[in-house]
């Protein structure tokens, strides 16, 4: 079950990322809180030129990023997530009978490989999110490197399966 708690693992690493918005988005800071002990006369200069155009000093610093882009990525990626675990569990509820053996491994099959494509889907995005944001690569090697650990979780628990399979197709060979 190592691919079920790497999968656990990948998951909790992209959610603590995902709380940092990639790193892009700086809290809503006021000036106080950026330059301390600022004097009055200069506090009042920069009163006057935030409200000048339209702003306030109480809010300076803020994302460089559209919330909605960020907001629809951090969504995507989550949900991504999400469904690679639960592929994983619905595929491991699963277990395939001598009576309906091709059936139920095909069923099983089908979970395992959409869940070897949601850590494809999640490569991608990660990808686009590297590019579109301007983030160093390796800032997120460690997700990344998660997600190819993962696939070759999911591809050996997969080959796996192909070879019981074939044992029981075997046995049941055997005793006709």
């Amino acid at each position: 079950m190592e691919f079920y708690k790497n999968a656990l693992r990948l998951n909790q690493a992209v959610v603590e990322w995902l709380m940092r918005d990639f790193g892009t988005r700086r809290n809503p800071r006021s000036v106080n809180q950026v330059i301390k002990d600022i004097s009055e006369s200069d506090q009042k200069i920069i009163d006057n030129i935030f409200s000048k155009y339209g702003c306030s000093s109480k809010r300076e610093f803020v994302s460089e990023f559209p919330e909605w882009y960020v907001e629809r990525k951090r969504t995507r990626l989550l949900d991504l997530c999400d469904d690679l675990i639960e592929n994983i569990v619905n595929a491991n509820k699963i277990f395939p009978s001598k009576k309906y053996l091709h059936e139920e491994y095909g069923i099983r099959r089908e979970f395992q490989w959409m869940a070897v494509c949601n850590c494809e889907d999640i490569k991608q995005i990660l990808q686009g999110i590297t590019r579109d944001f301007h983030i160093d690569i390796n800032k997120i090697q460690p997700i990344i490197d998660k997600t190819g650990i993962e696939l070759e979780l999911l591809k050996s628990w997969r080959h796996s399966d192909n070879k019981q399979r074939r044992n029981i197709e075997r046995e049941l060979e055997k005793g006709e």
